[in-house]
Parts: structure tokens; C-alpha cells; sequence
């Protein structure tokens, strides 16, 4: 069943149908409708109300937030704040901020680190100026939009699809991020690692083995399919939990639409208690590659940290994007929080990987690339053999001229690098025999370098 009316200006003035006896030749761009529908499941109304605007006077769409399961059923899954603390609110003026040129001129930087010799990126600096005078613009008069993603799959070892945008939206999303973060960044758990400053893998890998060495138990978690099946409305509700000023949120639905059909499998979803075959069409996923999503993906999980540091207690706990660890006392402990942390879960219509279950921490656990020990880090004998076999290729490449020494080079200290935060010494010695002398020579001297810059001996 449909109804619904138009109304004049803003949702207040709602009516089921538009009368204003003005002349027939008179124009506005200021009229927009309401649509409500209603269907039946398991015995329930449910009702998906979508009020849109017209875009030239900044409006923003409501995200469908009452279908069954989606949000919350009780109403937006609002902003944590604990202890009766009120969350701190990015007021209106925030979009000032951003269309700065500082901002704009920071963003490009950001967005351009590494990535100067790419011909996108070399071209948009050639006539910088013309193009961040061009975005700021398009951002103030309303008229920006995202450009077309780049789509390409990897095998790291499992198949995921990578979507790159264009050189130019990758600048507004370092700009909107610039003026956001920082606000959210004050409501992130000290647990939560990933996309975060001085908060990488490394960091959460010691944080676990420190967690390790402490408690006798363990329980791994890994959510399925994360990136997408995050859900559009209950990404929108959390955002708008802070965020004040509507042409930032705006831009953000923009962003959103942007990577909306990038995951176009609806097999990749799951209903929950209370959905119908229509939920799995609603919008979903973020593009694996932009900042954005890395930052939003924290946003996403992030009363999930609170649930498991406020309510459930848990003192041994880290999160690296979608991989969790808990640590515990006992077993028993471990099994109650994995039911109530499936059950908190389906409120942002995500699901754990089946199987997991609470393990002794002294049998080893998997996390990030190790295989960790309360004493000792061990390399997965996964990837070990992934970048040998990716080394034999490189090397190969190199003796046929396709590859360049520097090229070769900058992979083996790279992966030196991260091996070294784990007992690999033997590991390496393996791994690296098959380098060419000359290349082995220069990897010696340059990792002599590095120690020497980290003050450690060796």
C-alpha cells in the first residue's frame, strides 16, 4: 500500500496534496514529496518512510530507518554517549571549513602522498589551481558530484573487489575527513586500531600479545563480509548523530550514493528477524579504496567497541576494522559474550564468520598476518609462501629487465620490515636467498640504516 502528499518547503508543511492557486505559469524549485510504504511481515506493519526535496534548495533525504531489523527497531541507532555525557556535535559552519582552499589545498596534498608520478595525479597538479578553485566552486554552489569508480579484483589471499575514484574525489573525501575525523576521533576507544594515527597493525599485534601474556583465553572474532554489507541507513543515523550542518551531510549521501550498486550481489546479504526479500535490495556497502570508507567503517563499529568496553566489561579486548579479540578469564565468560555480541551485531545487520570459539591463548591464535604466542610471533605459513612465490616472480622480472632494482628492492625491505616485528630470523634467511648479490648487498646495508635510525643494534 502507498500514500503520502506533497509539501511546500520543508517536511512541517506536509499535506496530502499541493494547493496553492498560484498561476499557471508560476515555476518553484522548492516542492518536494513524501512516500510511505506499508507491507505486512510476520504479522507486523512495517513502515519505510522516504522524504525528498529538491536538491536546489539543500535538502537532505531522510534514510529509511523503521523496515524490521533496519537501525533500530525502536527508532536511529543515536550516537553513544556514556555516563550521561552529551556527544560533542560538529555544529553548522562545518562546510565552510571544508570548501576552505587551506582545506582543499591539504586534502590534495593528502590524497597525493606517493601517488605524484600517477598520470591522474600529475595532471591535476599541472593546473592545480584551476582545478581546487574548480571543486570549491562546485562544492559551494551545490553542484559537485562523484565521478565513476575504478573497479579491479586482488587475490590477498582472498578474492576482494577494489574501487578506486578519481584523483579529484579523492580529494574532497581527505577535505571532508580533515574537518570530521578529528571530532570523532575524540569518541574512538583506545582498543580500536586501523585508519587511525600511530594506531597500525603493529600496534594492535602488541596490544594482543600484551592481552596474551595476561589472560589464559581468547576469543577471535571476524565479521563476514564487512565492507559490503554496512548498511547505508545505519551508517547515515550515526553520522547524523553528529554532525549539525546539512551540506555536509549532504555531501556525505552524495559519497554514499556514489558507491551504491558496487556490491550489486544481493547473495551477499542476510536477513534478519522481521526482513522480507526487499531489505536485501536496500542500499549497501562501501567501496573498499577510499578514505572514507576506512574512516566510516570506525564510525560503523564503533558503539560495538562501547557495548563490549561499557557493558560487557571486557578489559583484554582489540579491534583491527573487522577482526576482533577478547580475552578472558575463563571459557564460560567468553561464550556469554560471543552470544550477546551476535545479538548486539544484528541491530547493524552484520553477522561473525561461523566456527569461532573460545581457544588457550599458550595453542597460538591467528591476528593480522601472525600467528601469536604469549611469548613469540610467528609469520603465517600462509603468507610466507604467498610472497615467496610473489619474490620468485619479482625476481625473475628483474633478471628479464621487466623489473627494476629499485622496484625489487623497495618490496624485499618492505617485507623485511614487517617481519621483523615477529621472531623471523630464520624465516628470512629463507626467504631472501634468492635474491641476486647485488640486491641482497643494498638490502643489508639499507636495513643497517634503518636499525641505526630505530637506535636497535644488530
Amino acid at each position: 500500500m502507498l500514500r503520502g502528499g506533497a509539501f511546500n518547503n520543508n517536511q512541517r508543511n506536509a499535506r496530502c496534496s499541493y494547493r496553492n492557486n498560484n498561476d499557471p505559469d508560476n515555476r518553484n524549485n522548492n516542492i518536494g514529496f513524501r512516500v510511505v510504504l506499508s507491507t505486512l511481515v510476520a504479522g507486523n506493519v512495517c513502515q519505510v518512510s522516504i522524504t525528498c526535496q529538491n536538491e536546489a534548495n539543500g535538502g537532505v533525504r531522510s534514510w529509511p530507518r523503521f523496515h524490521g531489523n533496519r537501525a533500530n527497531s525502536n527508532g536511529p541507532i543515536p550516537w553513544p554517549a556514556w555516563d550521561g555525557a552529551t556527544p560533542h556535535m560538529i555544529a553548522a559552519g562545518a562546510f565552510s571549513e571544508l570548501t576552505a582552499w587551506g582545506n582543499l589545498l591539504s586534502a590534495y596534498h593528502g590524497a597525493g602522498k606517493g601517488k605524484r608520478s600517477r598520470g591522474e595525479v600529475a595532471a591535476f597538479e599541472y593546473r592545480l589551481e584551476e582545478h581546487l578553485l574548480g571543486l570549491q566552486t562546485s562544492l559551494l554552489e551545490g553542484t559537485w558530484r562523484p565521478g565513476g569508480y575504478h573497479s579491479f579484483l586482488i587475490h590477498d589471499p582472498k578474492q576482494r573487489l577494489i574501487s578506486a575514484a578519481p584523483f579529484a574525489d579523492r580529494v574532497v573525501h581527505h577535505a571532508l575527513c580533515n574537518i570530521i575525523e578529528p571530532d570523532f576521533e575524540r569518541s574512538f576507544v583506545e582498543e580500536s586500531f586501523a585508519n587511525r594515527k600511530g594506531k597500525g597493525n603493529h600496534s594492535a599485534i602488541a596490544l594482543a600479545q600484551r592481552h596474551a601474556r595476561r589472560y589464559p583465553y581468547v576469543l577471535s572474532l571476524d565479521i563476514r563480509k564487512f565492507f559490503p554489507n554496512i548498511d547505508h541507513a545505519v551508517l547515515f543515523s550515526l553520522l547524523s548523530g553528529k554532525i549539525e550542518d546539512r551540506r555536509v551531510l549532504r555531501l556525505i549521501q552524495l559519497i554514499l550514493d556514489s558507491g551504491d550498486g558496487i556490491f550489486n550481489d544481493a547473495s551477499t546479504g542476510t536477513l534478519f528477524p522481521g526482513d522480507d526479500l526487499l531489505d536485501l535490495l536496500w542500499p549497501r556497502g562501501l567501496p573498499i579504496g577510499n578514505l572514507t570508507s576506512q574512516f566510516w567503517a570506525n564510525v560503523y563499529l564503533n558503539p560495538l567497541d562501547h557495548f563490549i568496553k561499557r557493558e560487557l566489561r571486557c578489559k583484554g579486548y582489540v579491534r583491527y576494522v573487522d577482526d576482533l579479540l577478547l580475552f578472558a578469564d575463563d571459557k564460560a565468560q567468553l561464550w556469554e559474550w560471543r552470544q550477546r555480541l551476535v545479538e548486539r551485531l544484528s541491530r547493524y545487520r552484520l553477522v561473525f564468520h561461523s566456527g569461532s570459539h573460545p581457544r588457550p591463548v599458550n595453542e597460538g591464535f591467528g591476528f593480522l598476518g601472525f600467528m601469536l604466542f604469549p611469548e613469540r610471533r610467528r609469520v603465517k605459513k600462509r603468507k610466507g609462501f604467498q610472497y615467496q612465490r610473489k619474490l620468485v616472480d619479482l625476481v625473475s622480472g628483474y633478471q628479464q629487465g621487466s623489473v627494476t632494482g629499485e622496484e625489487l628492492l623497495d618490496s624485499v625491505m618492505a617485507w623485511n620490515n614487517h617481519l621483523s616485528y615477529g621472531n623471523t630470523v630464520g624465516l628470512r634467511k629463507a626467504v631472501f636467498s634468492c635474491l641476486p648479490p647485488e640486491i641482497a648487498i643494498m638490502a643489508r646495508q639499507q636495513w643497517r640504516r634503518s636499525l641505526v635510525r630505530r637506535g636497535v643494534r644488530g
